[in-house]
């Protein structure tokens, strides 16, 4: 099988890459990130014959049409999103991506004998915080360019008949991630003997290795409907006192300091509101069931962000006194 994935140094692109090239599939990544800039995630497949990564914008549309030529994709996963919260950006990423992939697929497609197009699709990843709400009165810039990205992709796959499949997750963590999220700061700081202030609300997040999304995206890929969205989810909703406290207490079992605990470095001021806010639940249903999807699951993600190597062993006399957590 051979697969293009477009952000393919990107946290979610990278892991995608690396399943892909594990399973045996020939991989073109193109991101628009300079070759000279390392890509720590990737770095396990530099020599494999299998991948190849390119550095180009994929809205030209022109180079897009003679990549999909020259390698000749079965698959295109496509994951470019915009590096910033500026609208021109999201534009570029979102749309100008977008159209100049489902052209290229367009185009590929029309080349291919009718027992040949019968593999080919093209996977569409989206996170829920980027999209609207249903009442669709959300104004800012990236939702609604995202949510013109997905009106684009379905409406030119149904005009040209491309098979698509689109897959939806909430909250995706993992290794080489380099945005600031909870999961992030809070191993950080641990991993420093730090401090870490916790300021709860009532927000619940839906949290989901990004292997497990990965995973998800190849099986949408083989077995997905023609133009079917699948949520994936492993049911880890939590609050950030929720994650902070299994992450500490998954630390006790593995690397146990002396005379204390590891939630004795996290602070908690509450800040709740009155009642839960959270979106509507993820329905990981359709996706185990019909693309017999079977993740690892959260605590497994856990684990395997508290194995870096970077997390050094623990040792007393680098451990602050803070006060311990609020329950």
């Amino acid at each position: 099988m051979r697969s293009i994935v477009t952000g393919g140094c990107g946290f979610l692109g990278s892991t995608l890459a690396r399943e892909l090239v594990n399973r045996g599939d020939r991989v073109l990544a193109i991101d628009a990130k300079l070759k000279s800039q390392q890509v720590p995630a990737l770095a396990g497949l530099a020599g494999n014959d299998n991948f190849v990564r390119l550095q180009a914008d994929v809205s030209d549309r022109t180079l897009v049409r003679s990549l999909f030529r020259e390698f000749r994709p079965d698959r295109i996963f496509h994951l470019t999103a915009p590096r910033s919260e500026e609208p021109g950006e999201a534009f570029d990423a979102d749309i100008a991506c977008a159209f100049s992939v489902m052209d290229a697929a367009r185009i590929e497609l029309e080349r291919r004998e009718p027992e040949e197009r019968k593999g080919f699709r093209v996977v569409n990843a989206v996170r829920r915080a980027n999209m609207p709400s249903p009442s669709g009165s959300s104004t800012e810039s990236r939702s609604v360019s995202t949510r013109l990205r997905a009106d684009l992709i379905e409406k030119y796959a149904a005009a040209y008949d491309l098979h698509t499949v689109t897959c939806l997750a909430d909250s995706v963590f993992g290794r080489h991630d380099p945005r600031p999220t909870l999961i992030n700061r809070l191993i950080q700081a641990l991993r420093d003997r730090n401090p870490f202030e916790l300021v709860e609300t009532n927000v619940f997040r839906d949290w989901l290795p990004v292997a497990d999304f990965a995973t998800g995206m190849i099986a949408a890929a083989d077995n997905g409907a023609r133009g079917a969205a699948y949520e994936f989810s492993v049911g880890a909703e939590r609050r950030d006192s929720d994650v902070a406290e299994i992450i500490c207490a998954v630390l006790d079992r593995k690397r146990p300091l002396q005379g204390r605990a590891w939630i004795d470095l996290v602070t908690l001021a509450d800040a709740r509101s009155a009642r839960r806010q959270s979106p509507p639940s993820l329905d990981p249903g359709p996706a185990e069931r019909d693309l017999k999807w079977r993740p690892r699951g959260f605590h497994a993600g856990i684990d395997s962000l508290i194995d870096w190597p970077e997390l050094r062993p623990a040792s007393p006399s680098t451990s602050p006194t803070v006060p311990h957590a609020a329950e």
